[in-house]
């Protein structure tokens, strides 16, 4: 019998930083192996619990991805997390920002944080897991979580297509 065997696809450092102020910094330095067949994004997820909310967010205004962000517009707004989704006939990741300076996230008055980055990055957060959207078929099936999905990405490949084609895709090299 052998173990199950993972292609490595990234060698590096993280480290995590944490201010007397309460700050929290996450760094990243290294490479992606350039033999790593498709690397759909590269970042952070974790889940946090108020939903209903809104929150302030200076990003591109709609929707996008590094593929799909010319006609969007970078503003500062607020939204809900449901004002966020987007309702796709066949359900499916959904909701990213691109070019992202900043977001805060609250849960009551004077508890939550603010994401910033040394350099624009891409924002989602969403009432549905990725998996709960890869697992139904219709939009109508789909089912709440008890918490919001939140990401933080260097970099998302692009708006979603089948899996079979992925000729238009980012490449990770």
């Amino acid at each position: 019998m052998a173990g199950v065997s993972r292609q490595k696809f990234f060698e590096g450092n993280v480290e995590w930083k944490i201010g007397n102020d309460g700050s929290l910094g996450w760094y990243v330095e290294g490479g992606i192996d350039q033999t790593f067949p498709f690397l759909p994004r590269f970042g952070l997820r974790f889940v946090w619990t108020e939903a209903g909310i809104r929150y302030p967010i200076m990003a591109m205004v709609q929707e996008s991805y590094c593929d799909k962000h010319r006609g969007s517009r970078l503003d500062v707004f607020t939204q809900t997390v449901e004002e966020m989704h987007e309702d796709y006939l066949k359900p499916q990741e959904n909701g990213n920002h691109f070019g992202t300076r900043w977001v805060h996230l609250e849960q009551m008055p004077d508890v939550g944080f603010t994401s910033r980055g040394a350099q624009p990055f891409e924002f989602g957060i969403s009432e549905y897991t990725r998996e709960e959207l890869e697992r139904k078929k219709h939009a109508f099936e789909l089912e709440k979580s008890d918490f919001l999905t939140v990401y933080f990405n260097d970099m998302v490949s692009g708006s979603v297509l089948p899996a079979a084609d992925r000729s238009w895709q980012r490449s990770t090299r």
